[in-house]
């Protein structure tokens, strides 16, 4: 695994990267990137929700999480959006789910309102590979993938569907990774 520095996206970022899996012999979920109490891609790989595609966004409350629709098999370009309180989940440039944040209560001008949840900020690094949690104060690292990931990106805007495909068909890997 790999972390790099801190960056605090909080209402729209874009992640991706090209992965290979391999579900043999490993945990029941597979960290592509993740932020500690902010967000996780990841594939499942456990007999309920066997080898898909897996968005998970912390909102300082709870986690929201989407899954795609089919299994990851092989090399696969998996991509992220958070668009405001929008979530999209992609596979291959495809748009595999959708979802909103979900309302929570906030204070507004002295009273008690509802607002559609953002993801949350966190100062913690931006892990490649694991997720690493600090709960129990001795950080631990889980989660981790086993296969290869290349060409990971990041950015602090929410690329659109046309942009996503894009990305991918523009990257396309020559070779296996």
């Amino acid at each position: 695994f790999v972390t790099t520095p801190s960056i605090n996206y909080t209402d729209k970022m874009t992640i991706a990267a090209w992965i290979l899996p391999n579900y043999t012999e490993t945990s029941n979920e597979l960290t592509i990137l993740s932020k500690e109490n902010s967000f996780s891609l990841s594939l499942t790989n456990d007999a309920n929700q066997d080898k898909l595609a897996k968005l998970s966004i912390y909102d300082g409350v709870k986690w929201t999480t989407i899954l795609s629709r089919n299994a990851i098999e092989g090399t696969s370009h998996v991509a992220a959006v958070v668009d405001g309180t929008l979530v999209y989940l992609y596979v291959n440039g495809v748009q595999q789910s959708k979802t909103r944040l979900p309302e929570s209560f906030v204070m507004r001008d002295g009273a008690l309102k509802t607002a559609y949840s953002t993801i949350a900020n966190s100062d913690s690094d931006i892990v490649i590979g694991a997720y690493i949690s600090t709960a129990r104060s001795e950080p631990q690292i889980i989660n981790k993938f086993s296969g290869s990931i290349s060409d990971v990106l990041a950015y602090s805007r929410a690329l659109d569907q046309d942009e996503i495909l894009q990305l991918y068909q523009s990257n396309l890997p020559k070779e296996n990774l």
